[in-house]
């Protein structure tokens, strides 16, 4: 499983970002795991669980 970490306040570019990587892993067959985070806290919580 690969994790993939999004730090972006921008809901529209977190969308079209989610729609490349999840082309990408189904071309190439791998199962991932995507987390979304808005702002800094968020981010330094999630980067300490991935």
């Amino acid at each position: 499983m690969i994790n993939i970490l999004i730090y972006d306040d921008n809901q529209k570019d977190i969308g079209q970002l989610l729609q490349c990587i999840e082309k990408f892993f189904i071309e190439v067959n791998l199962q991932y795991q995507v987390h979304i985070c808005k702002n800094k806290p968020d981010l330094l919580q999630n980067i300490k669980k991935i």
